[in-house]
């Protein structure tokens, strides 16, 4: 298995919101508020989320999740 980080680009947009959009629904479905839950691309946070530093996490080619931060701020997305 071959894991390696890259900096994202713009074709990596459709596999982040879809790696975004499970994984917080999974994290609200646990805390019972899915209810609440709002796609990346309708999110009130995604217009500065590309203010941040974002890391693409590949597995074997393939896009397996992301990380994105901002420095000197204690903001992460991690999926």
């Amino acid at each position: 298995m071959q894991v390696r980080t890259r900096c994202f680009q713009s074709l990596d947009y459709e596999d982040l919101c879809r790696v975004h959009d499970a994984a917080r629904l999974q994290e609200m479905k646990i805390g019972g508020v899915e209810k609440y839950f709002i796609p990346f691309k309708e999110a009130p946070y995604w217009y500065n989320f590309f203010d941040s530093e974002i890391r693409i996490v590949e597995v074997n080619n393939e896009f397996a999740g992301f990380a994105a931060y901002k420095p000197h701020n204690f903001s992460l997305f991690l999926y």
